[in-house]
């Protein structure tokens, strides 16, 4: 019985994981695509990325809300989401430019 519980758990992980992936993916490639396919210019694909690193963030633990203010860690966290959704958005953000 226990053997079957550990495994149901390692299958729903499993599941987790790939959903978080797939989000992560979307947010980071497929809505920057779509955002420079639509002609947007440079500024709004940073404000996309300034607003989609926050969402991110928030999406893990909602307590990152009120714990950016007080603490340096959850605001360099931040940064560093928004940052990685800037770096790799980027690419498909000008493809999308480029086909458009």
């Amino acid at each position: 019985m226990l053997a079957w519980i550990q495994q149901e758990r390692d299958r729903s992980m499993k599941v987790d994981y790939l959903l978080v992936w797939a989000a992560n993916a979307a947010i980071v490639a497929v809505l920057p695509a779509k955002l420079g396919w639509s002609g947007a210019p440079l500024l709004i694909f940073l404000t996309y990325a300034v607003t989609a690193g926050i969402v991110l963030t928030l999406a893990e633990d909602l307590r990152y809300a009120t714990l950016a203010f007080t603490r340096t860690d959850i605001r360099s966290y931040l940064k560093v989401r928004v940052g990685l959704v800037a770096v790799f958005g980027i690419v498909p953000f000008l493809l999308g430019r480029a086909l458009s």
